[in-house]
């Protein structure tokens, strides 16, 4: 069935072209992909004991279900005293003032060689937040991204090894790039990355001595470029700069081997937790957009005086949602709200819908992926203007594809 080429007029001051609607019951693909299993496959994994639940609450994030990822108790425990506010705590936090987390950051970054932040493997918002800093950084010098997500040419066997991440623009849908490379908004940061010139480098190795070799792969790229300017983005403990938990972390490895001092910002402790122990110093704060807190004297607000684990945390505002999408993901850029009619759909429900830079194939990163539960569910793509294809699957595996151009309406 083909649909002639016609605008529609859409909601959040979108138009929306879709034409060339094909159902795909098989596609050859030559490569190995990672799946993004729907919602109730997700719940019956977990209740069945045959997902963790640290793998359920990335796999929602995956699919665009944040509020569901959210929800799964999967927080780590608070620590290093940000479980108790005591009235010192609260005096201290009153010398420093808030400032925008990205202007701030790519402020600093102008006296640093390296900065090190980090993530929780199933919120998006915190790639958002990298994301943000991309531009400024570049334009402070920086030219070189490690990212912990990237598969390792140097550790990992040749046949699970990508060596044209840079060169094609985008990663993988696979274990050839990576693991958390599924989630779109991780795919998005890399594809950006790369647009605007950064070379994105793997430093992921496990074992015992994980942390060292992470450290290692980093100083391998100061040993070719010795004034290299680096972005470093890992998960939770890897940036902490001193031994915590019986363990010396990668950030502290890289210290000393290198003698350069990272500048370390830590993401998930000012952040909403609906379904965990909330930080009480959250309490703090109620802001619009994520926010650092610098004192007159230049120092960044890290918790408490002395504290030596990290040198700043990041404030994100507890999220809103506009059609099930959260504002934070709306707003970023020039961004849009895209809603796929429901005629349109012919596979049935539930469905995925995912959205590929029609320059880029299935075995991508998809741009966006959102799921529809049934005919008149309204959730919405959130994409900036280009050209897409949509690939619309059922729990079935029947697939329909649609392409797709965004444009701004006047």
């Amino acid at each position: 069935m083909l649909f002639s080429s016609s605008h529609l007029r859409l909601f959040f001051c979108a138009a929306f072209t879709l034409a060339n609607t094909v159902i795909l019951l098989s596609q050859s693909i030559n490569i190995p992909l990672h799946p993004y299993p729907m919602s109730r496959d997700i719940e019956t994994g977990l209740a069945e004991g045959k997902m963790r639940i640290t793998k359920a609450a990335q796999y929602l994030s995956y699919i665009g279900e944040y509020q569901a990822a959210a929800s799964i108790p999967h927080e780590i425990d608070l620590e290093w005293g940000f479980d108790t506010l005591r009235e010192v705590d609260k005096e201290y936090f009153s010398l420093f003032s808030p400032k925008p987390a990205a202007q701030a950051i790519v402020e600093r970054a102008a006296q640093e060689q390296i900065i090190i932040v980090n993530e929780a493997h199933h919120k998006p918002q915190h790639r958002v937040l990298t994301r943000s800093l991309l531009v400024g950084l570049y334009k402070q010098g920086y030219r070189y991204f490690g990212l912990e997500a990237l598969s390792n040419c140097a550790y990992v066997p040749a046949e699970y090894c990508d060596d044209q991440l840079n060169e094609r623009g985008y990663a993988y849908n696979s274990p050839l790039s990576g693991t958390y490379v599924t989630e779109p908004q991780m795919g998005n940061l890399i594809r950006e990355a790369i647009e605007i010139g950064f070379t994105l480098f793997a430093y992921e190795q496990f074992g015992e001595t994980r942390e060292q070799n992470q450290a290692h792969y980093i100083t391998e790229v100061l040993q070719k470029d010795p004034k290299a300017k680096i972005l470093i983005q890992c998960g939770w403990y890897h940036l902490l700069e001193a031994p915590n938990r019986d363990k010396t972390w990668m950030a502290t490895h890289l210290r000393d081997s290198t003698g350069i001092d990272p500048f370390t910002i830590y993401q998930d402790i000012l952040v909403e937790r609906p379904n965990g122990e909330e930080s009480p110093f959250y309490s703090m704060m109620n802001f619009d957009q994520p926010m650092v807190f610098l004192h007159k004297k230049g120092d960044f607000y890290n918790g408490f005086e002395d504290f030596d684990l990290f040198d700043a945390l990041i404030y994100h505002p507890r999220s809103t949602y506009e059609r099930n999408r959260p504002k934070w993901l709306i707003e970023y850029g020039d961004n849009e709200c895209y809603n796929v009619p429901e005629e349109f759909i012919t596979v049935g429900y539930p469905c995925l819908i995912k959205a590929f830079k029609a320059s880029e194939p299935d075995t991508a990163v998809p741009v966006d992926i959102i799921q529809r539960e049934y005919a008149a569910d309204r959730t919405v793509l959130v994409l900036a203007p280009d050209r897409y294809r949509l690939v619309i699957s059922n729990r079935s595996g029947e697939t329909q594809e649609l392409t797709a151009t965004m444009v701004e309406d006047d």
